[in-house]
């Protein structure tokens, strides 16, 4: 079989073959999705996208070091948080972060969540790297943005790699708002 032949094959199986979806009211695990179309939906589900604001130039201005620092403080703050106000992580993105929240309390811990995550950039990240540059004359910026809708969580991979949860739901409409001046350092949309 030819490379085209084998790909032609692959597309036509991905589209061909029917969706296996359930309700949920958890975040599955990457295990608990099977390969192929595999999706647990949610009547309602809350996500919260945190990224680190004008990273791409900072990594172009700051040594290579410090710019891995600051990623790393970031997510591991994010993370910490998203994870202690009962979010589950369904993805990391180079400097972002994304968590999701199920279940009957989602939009109040995904805020609180939003607001922790600021409080800690300002005040333990840019801290901790003022104190061990004392020249540096940089800072740390990110934004955060919420939003709650209908979801699911599937299966994006094909088979043979790893099958880990994807949410696909309004967070596509989360991604942007970090590169727009007017939303703040946490922002919502109208449906949190």
């Amino acid at each position: 079989m030819t490379v085209l032949e084998e790909m032609t094959a692959a597309v036509e199986a991905i589209t061909q073959n029917q969706w296996s979806t359930r309700q949920g009211q958890v975040v599955p695990d990457p295990e608990d999705l099977r390969l192929g179309n595999d999706a647990v939906e949610f009547d309602r589900a809350t996500v919260l996208y945190a990224d680190l604001k004008g990273s791409t130039k900072m990594v172009d201005a700051e040594h290579w070091w410090l710019s891995a620092e600051i990623y790393k403080a970031f997510l591991h703050c994010a993370a910490t948080i998203i994870k202690k106000e009962g979010g589950k992580i369904t993805s990391y993105d180079g400097d972002r972060v994304m968590g999701i929240w199920v279940g009957n309390r989602q939009a109040t811990p995904a805020a609180k969540a939003g607001l922790k995550i600021n409080y800690a950039v300002k005040n333990i990240v840019v801290p901790a790297l003022r104190r061990q540059y004392p020249h540096w004359a940089g800072t740390v910026k990110q934004v955060v943005g919420i939003d709650s809708s209908r979801g699911s969580a599937g299966n994006r991979y094909v088979q043979g790699q790893k099958p880990p949860k994807r949410l696909k739901q309004n967070h596509n409409f989360l991604v942007p708002i970090s590169d727009l001046p007017a939303y703040g350092a946490c922002s919502r949309t109208s449906a949190v």
